[in-house]
């Protein structure tokens, strides 16, 4: 099963890596296109707050996975019919979240055009959104209980192709609406590959009315996991308007920031928390959480030191990051201070981020909703804090480390509530700490030797090529560092090389 698991990770990373490229070149056609304006500002606020109409969607997916999964063998008719009382539920989320929009568009145009943005035009273009979206995440998400992660990712790749295609050919022609549609197209082929592997899993369209979700364990779930969604999409709406309101360009420079920051959780934890959560639930279902906690450790020791490796060499060449993925086109010199400084105070996240996201899947299997509510609420009343002391300060860099923050205290309650509902004391966090620091020191450590080198900033390959000798230079060091110290063996690195 372990050779099996490892093989699967491998292929899931490749197909992640694939996706992300793609999904980098539409980021690069929005930098060429917008850099950091009060227009794409907008953009980013009326997206959160579409996203968060449709706060619904997260809690269902995330419920139906283990619904589904103890279901989808002994009774696949009833399978069929919880995903389709979940699409049924979510159509009427979505009709009243366009009700809403529409609303907006009418009576509030002015809310969506601070600092003279013209987003406020386009609200109704978001109400396909609404339905596309929800029924995609869903779909998409469910294909987990199937065990058809590589279906899932392949589908994530196909809608990656299409946005870059319609932003590449509509960018120049019809501004933000290419935005608009691009996000519409790639829902759309999210939609359309997600419910063609369900179907050939012998998923079908069946109607067994809506009380087939009234199953305790699911209501708890579900429950609970809207609690904290509704924190976390106000967290995501205080987010943007805290920006938005502190620095023009601010809002667009944080997002280019994070999202080379989801860059690293896509490649890395996103396959791993995909490939280990029906590993996860066939662990609870035998009442084995011990071997639970071993698995979640073996699997995410290496995987979280490569990120806490790419995370701090990033913060290191952040300048010259930012200048090869972005500098081009609109993208100016003022965009490059705003993206740099916002990469440098979020780039850290990933690592607890990266925990958090496996840990949770954990817990989610043990059914241990109460749980992963009060991690959620934590995470939003943290950063909601920082986001207000940043504001009250009017101090741009205070407000954009709040997702660095309260990522770091969500990952902590995390791995501690993961040990005690596995039978594990909390002695057995004390290890896990030590590795930590020992990781921090190996991976900071050689930046201070890594060597100066004197390049033509305003020529895009040559800064790609002194980033890439600067990081075979880092790599080799924390490698030695890392295998002088006995944090990683000889045996275990080959294994990992044979991933793929």
């Amino acid at each position: 099963m372990v050779y099996g698991l490892k093989n699967r990770f491998g292929l899931l990373v490749g197909l992640s890596g694939l996706a992300t490229m793609i999904g980098f070149a539409t980021q690069l056609l929005v930098a060429f296109h917008f850099g950091t304006n009060n227009v794409l500002d907008d953009y980013w606020l009326m997206l959160s707050i579409a996203t968060g109409l449709c706060f619904v969607v997260h809690p269902l997916r995330e419920s139906l996975i283990s619904y589904v999964f103890r279901t989808r063998s002994s009774d696949p008719a009833l399978a069929s019919g919880l995903i389709t009382a979940g699409a049924i539920l979510l159509f009427c989320c979505s009709v009243v979240g366009a009700l809403v929009l529409a609303g907006i568009s009418q009576y509030s145009g002015s809310f969506l055009s601070m600092r003279g943005g013209e987003l406020n035009s386009l609200v109704l273009i978001f109400i396909p959104f609404l339905f596309l979206y929800s029924l995609a995440e869903m779909c998409n998400a469910l294909l987990v209980s199937y065990d058809q992660a590589l279906s899932q990712a392949w589908a994530r790749c196909l809608s990656a192709v299409a946005a870059v295609a319609c932003l590449g050919l509509l960018g120049g022609i019809l501004g933000i609406l290419a935005m608009v549609i691009s996000l519409l197209v790639g829902q759309v082929i999210v939609l359309f590959f997600s419910v063609v592997a369900l179907r050939s899993k012998g998923v079908e369209w069946k109607y067994l009315g809506i009380g087939v979700l009234k199953e305790r364990a699911f209501l708890s779930m579900f429950v609970a996991l809207i609690v904290s969604h509704l924190l976390a999409h106000f967290y995501v709406i205080i987010e943007r308007l805290t920006m938005h309101s502190l620095e023009a360009g601010a809002l667009s420079a944080y997002q280019y920031a994070t999202l080379l920051v989801n860059v690293v959780i896509t490649l890395f934890a996103v396959p791993l928390s995909n490939v280990l959560w029906p590993r996860l639930m066939e662990l609870e279902k035998n009442g084995d959480r011990q071997e639970m906690l071993g698995l979640l450790g073996n699997t995410m020791a290496p995987v979280i030191f490569f990120i806490m490796a790419i995370s701090a060499f990033t913060w290191y060449s952040a300048p010259d990051v930012v200048s090869a993925v972005f500098e081009r086109g609109e993208f100016t010199g003022e965009s490059h201070q705003k993206t740099t400084e916002a990469l440098r105070l979020t780039i850290f996240a990933a690592v607890p981020l990266s925990t958090m996201m496996v840990i949770m899947r954990g817990l989610m299997s043990q059914g241990q909703s109460g749980k992963v509510a009060t991690i959620g609420s934590v995470i939003a009343v943290v950063g909601v804090g920082v986001l207000a002391l940043g504001w009250l300060m009017e101090s741009l860099p205070v407000a954009q480390s709040h997702w660095a923050v309260s990522s770091m205290v969500g990952a902590g309650l995390a791995c501690f509530m993961m040990v005690r509902s596995s039978g594990g004391g909390c002695r057995v966090l004390w290890p896990v700490l030590r590795s930590l620091a020992m990781g921090l020191i190996v991976v900071l450590l050689p930046l201070a030797l890594i060597p100066d080198i004197n390049i033509d900033r305003r020529v895009w390959w040559k800064i790609v090529v002194m980033l890439s000798i600067k990081g075979a230079l880092y790599g080799g060091m924390v490698l030695l560092a890392a295998i002088v110290l006995k944090l990683v063996s000889l045996k275990k690195l080959v294994g990992w090389i044979r991933f793929g």
